[in-house]
Protein backbone atom coordinates (compact mmCIF):
# COMPACT_ATOMS: atom_id res chain seq x y z
CA UNK A 1 0.00 0.00 0.00
CA UNK A 2 0.84 3.29 -0.33
CA UNK A 3 2.20 5.41 2.43
CA UNK A 4 0.00 8.35 3.67
CA UNK A 5 2.80 11.22 2.19
CA UNK A 6 2.82 9.18 -1.30
CA UNK A 7 -0.92 9.35 -1.47
CA UNK A 8 -0.81 13.18 -0.65
CA UNK A 9 1.60 13.79 -3.04
CA UNK A 10 -0.37 11.78 -5.35
CA UNK A 11 -3.78 14.03 -4.53
CA UNK A 12 -1.53 17.45 -4.95
CA UNK A 13 -0.79 16.14 -8.09
CA UNK A 14 -4.11 16.08 -9.63
CA UNK A 15 -5.07 19.23 -7.99
CA UNK A 16 -2.22 20.15 -10.00
CA UNK A 17 -3.23 18.42 -13.01
CA UNK A 18 -7.17 20.42 -13.12
CA UNK A 19 -5.84 23.60 -11.85
CA UNK A 20 -3.72 23.54 -15.06
CA UNK A 21 -7.45 22.47 -17.12
CA UNK A 22 -8.93 25.37 -15.81
CA UNK A 23 -6.21 27.54 -16.86
CA UNK A 24 -7.04 26.13 -20.29
CA UNK A 25 -10.52 25.49 -20.70
CA UNK A 26 -10.63 29.62 -19.23
CA UNK A 27 -8.50 30.77 -21.85
CA UNK A 28 -10.61 28.96 -24.67
CA UNK A 29 -14.02 30.26 -22.75
CA UNK A 30 -12.36 33.84 -23.14
CA UNK A 31 -11.15 33.48 -26.62
CA UNK A 32 -14.46 32.31 -27.67
CA UNK A 33 -16.19 35.69 -26.43
CA UNK A 34 -13.56 37.89 -28.04
CA UNK A 35 -13.35 36.60 -31.26
CA UNK A 36 -16.56 33.87 -32.33
CA UNK A 37 -18.81 35.62 -30.29
CA UNK A 38 -17.51 38.76 -29.76
CA UNK A 39 -21.32 40.65 -29.51
CA UNK A 40 -20.36 43.45 -31.70
CA UNK A 41 -18.31 43.69 -35.13
CA UNK A 42 -14.55 44.06 -33.68
CA UNK A 43 -12.66 45.09 -36.87
CA UNK A 44 -10.06 47.41 -35.12
CA UNK A 45 -7.26 45.63 -33.24
CA UNK A 46 -6.51 48.44 -30.39
CA UNK A 47 -10.84 47.83 -29.55
CA UNK A 48 -9.88 43.67 -29.68
CA UNK A 49 -7.20 44.16 -27.32
CA UNK A 50 -9.76 46.44 -24.66
CA UNK A 51 -12.21 43.63 -24.77
CA UNK A 52 -9.27 41.23 -24.39
CA UNK A 53 -8.45 42.98 -21.43
CA UNK A 54 -12.06 43.56 -20.17
CA UNK A 55 -12.61 39.60 -20.90
CA UNK A 56 -9.20 38.73 -18.77
CA UNK A 57 -10.84 40.69 -15.69
CA UNK A 58 -14.39 39.34 -15.44
CA UNK A 59 -15.19 36.94 -13.81
CA UNK A 60 -16.22 33.44 -15.12
CA UNK A 61 -19.98 33.57 -13.82
CA UNK A 62 -19.66 37.31 -15.45
CA UNK A 63 -18.35 35.45 -18.54
CA UNK A 64 -21.34 32.99 -18.51
CA UNK A 65 -23.69 35.73 -18.65
CA UNK A 66 -21.91 37.92 -21.14
CA UNK A 67 -21.92 34.21 -23.52
CA UNK A 68 -25.51 33.60 -23.00
CA UNK A 69 -26.43 37.07 -23.89
CA UNK A 70 -24.89 36.50 -27.03
CA UNK A 71 -25.97 32.86 -28.37
CA UNK A 72 -28.78 30.57 -27.38
CA UNK A 73 -27.37 27.62 -25.35
CA UNK A 74 -29.01 24.21 -25.75
CA UNK A 75 -29.83 22.96 -22.12
CA UNK A 76 -27.30 20.04 -22.06
CA UNK A 77 -24.31 22.81 -22.75
CA UNK A 78 -26.10 24.96 -20.55
CA UNK A 79 -26.01 22.02 -17.85
CA UNK A 80 -22.44 21.45 -18.53
CA UNK A 81 -21.13 24.86 -18.10
CA UNK A 82 -23.20 25.48 -14.58
CA UNK A 83 -21.84 22.65 -13.06
CA UNK A 84 -18.45 23.51 -14.66
CA UNK A 85 -18.55 27.02 -13.33
CA UNK A 86 -19.95 25.32 -9.83
CA UNK A 87 -17.20 22.90 -9.58
CA UNK A 88 -14.66 24.87 -10.79
CA UNK A 89 -15.21 27.43 -8.42
CA UNK A 90 -15.47 25.50 -5.53
CA UNK A 91 -12.19 23.71 -6.20
CA UNK A 92 -10.54 27.33 -6.31
CA UNK A 93 -12.14 29.61 -4.07
CA UNK A 94 -13.76 27.11 -1.45
CA UNK A 95 -11.88 23.88 -1.80
CA UNK A 96 -12.26 23.46 2.13
CA UNK A 97 -15.61 22.72 1.38
CA UNK A 98 -15.81 20.39 -1.01
CA UNK A 99 -18.41 17.80 0.33
CA UNK A 100 -16.04 15.00 1.29
CA UNK A 101 -12.67 16.65 0.75
CA UNK A 102 -11.70 15.71 3.88
CA UNK A 103 -10.80 12.56 2.97
CA UNK A 104 -7.88 12.16 0.25
CA UNK A 105 -9.44 9.58 -1.82
CA UNK A 106 -12.69 11.76 -1.96
CA UNK A 107 -10.51 14.52 -3.33
CA UNK A 108 -8.16 12.86 -5.64
CA UNK A 109 -11.79 11.61 -7.30
CA UNK A 110 -12.81 15.02 -7.15
CA UNK A 111 -10.04 16.08 -8.85
CA UNK A 112 -9.63 13.24 -11.60
CA UNK A 113 -13.64 13.70 -12.41
CA UNK A 114 -12.94 17.22 -12.06
CA UNK A 115 -9.99 16.81 -14.95
CA UNK A 116 -11.90 15.47 -17.12
CA UNK A 117 -14.72 18.20 -17.04
CA UNK A 118 -12.44 20.70 -17.62
CA UNK A 119 -10.75 18.93 -20.46
CA UNK A 120 -14.43 18.67 -22.41
CA UNK A 121 -15.71 22.68 -21.70
CA UNK A 122 -12.08 23.31 -23.09
CA UNK A 123 -11.80 21.42 -25.63
CA UNK A 124 -15.23 22.58 -26.70
CA UNK A 125 -14.43 25.89 -27.13
CA UNK A 126 -11.40 24.93 -28.94
CA UNK A 127 -13.62 23.45 -30.72
CA UNK A 128 -15.95 26.72 -31.52
CA UNK A 129 -12.40 28.49 -32.32
CA UNK A 130 -11.92 25.86 -35.11
CA UNK A 131 -14.98 26.27 -36.53
CA UNK A 132 -14.21 29.70 -36.33
CA UNK A 133 -10.68 29.84 -38.21
CA UNK A 134 -12.66 27.56 -40.81
CA UNK A 135 -15.12 30.44 -41.43
CA UNK A 136 -12.37 33.38 -41.58
CA UNK A 137 -10.07 31.00 -43.92
CA UNK A 138 -6.76 30.26 -41.21
CA UNK A 139 -5.31 27.60 -43.61
CA UNK A 140 -2.03 30.40 -45.27
CA UNK A 141 -1.91 29.95 -40.75
CA UNK A 142 -2.30 26.37 -41.07
CA UNK A 143 -0.03 26.07 -43.79
CA UNK A 144 3.13 27.21 -41.76
CA UNK A 145 2.80 24.68 -38.98
CA UNK A 146 2.46 21.46 -40.95
CA UNK A 147 3.27 19.40 -37.44
CA UNK A 148 -0.67 20.58 -36.08
CA UNK A 149 -2.05 18.76 -38.74
CA UNK A 150 -2.82 15.62 -36.97
CA UNK A 151 -3.88 18.01 -34.04
CA UNK A 152 -6.24 19.92 -36.33
CA UNK A 153 -7.85 16.84 -37.87
CA UNK A 154 -8.99 15.45 -34.16
CA UNK A 155 -10.23 18.99 -33.49
CA UNK A 156 -12.01 18.99 -36.87
CA UNK A 157 -13.58 15.44 -36.63
CA UNK A 158 -14.78 15.15 -32.46
CA UNK A 159 -14.92 18.90 -31.57
CA UNK A 160 -15.71 21.07 -33.89
CA UNK A 161 -19.04 19.77 -35.09
CA UNK A 162 -20.08 20.39 -31.20
CA UNK A 163 -20.59 23.85 -32.44
CA UNK A 164 -23.99 23.14 -34.21
CA UNK A 165 -25.29 21.08 -31.08
CA UNK A 166 -24.24 23.34 -28.28
CA UNK A 167 -25.45 26.28 -29.59
CA UNK A 168 -29.08 26.56 -30.81
CA UNK A 169 -28.64 30.57 -32.21
CA UNK A 170 -26.32 33.47 -32.42
CA UNK A 171 -28.02 36.82 -30.75
CA UNK A 172 -27.35 39.89 -33.45
CA UNK A 173 -26.40 42.60 -31.29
Amino acid sequence: TLSNQMHRDIVYTEVGKAVALIQFADRMFKSVLLMVFPGKELNDLELLQKNGNKLDKATLGKLVTTLKSRVVLNDGFEKILTQYLTDRNSLVHNWDEVKGWESESRALEFSINFQKQAAYVGYTFLGFMRAWMKQVDFSEVEKRFPELERFWAEIDSKWKPLINEFIEEVKHT
